[in-house]
């Protein structure tokens, strides 16, 4: 598989960025507890309390990370898969999803109130949510530069560089070769 990280666009470096930031809030406290005792209680994203969101987040920043960055397999692993969606769209949805989640999780503190006094967000969902943004940028950004791709083929179709590939046309496309020798060498011997 190669990966081609140095010669990557604005966009590719974003959702590189997302990624990493992703995977790496996994390992910071989402939430802290704390009561009157002082007793401090921190959860991470593979935590009971977070709802072992963790696991989801590692595979599908995986996938997205993998989808932005291979170039070569990217579309082996697309045959596959029932759905067939667009990179940008992917990211879009998945950077949705992960921004609800970071609401969802971070909107749990009035829940958890009845359980400790003090609910503190952790650095992991401030990092969580931050990569959620990042794929979001991503998914537009993408989803923009494939629109102008493909308009810049339509264009490209119809322009008048096309005129002239159709002058050179006879020559490019004939099916009989001109030299009597070159047609005797392509003949059989039966």
């Amino acid at each position: 598989m190669q990966f081609e990280l140095l010669h990557m666009t604005l966009g590719g470096k974003i959702i590189t960025l997302g990624c990493i930031l992703s995977i790496t809030s996994l390992f910071f406290p989402w939430v802290r507890l704390s009561s009157d005792w002082q007793i401090v209680d921190s959860y991470s994203a593979f935590s009971f309390l977070t709802s072992y969101v963790g696991y989801v987040v590692l595979f599908f920043s995986v996938f997205v990370l993998f989808f932005a960055v291979s170039h070569t397999q990217k579309e082996f692993v697309r045959a596959k898969l029932p759905i067939h969606l667009s990179d940008g769209v992917i990211a879009f949805f998945i950077g949705i999803l992960f921004l609800l989640t970071a609401f969802l999780i971070a909107g749990m503190n009035r829940i958890l109130t009845g359980v400790a006094n003090v609910v503190e967000i952790g650095d992991g969902l401030t990092f969580f949510g931050m990569s959620s943004i990042f794929y979001i940028t991503w998914g537009i950004l993408r989803e923009r530069e494939e629109k102008h791709g493909n308009r810049n083929n339509r264009y490209l179709s119809r322009s008048p560089w096309d005129l002239e590939v159709k002058k050179y046309a006879q020559t490019l496309h004939a099916d009989t070769p001109e030299d009597p020798d070159e047609k005797k060498n392509m003949s059989l011997p039966f």
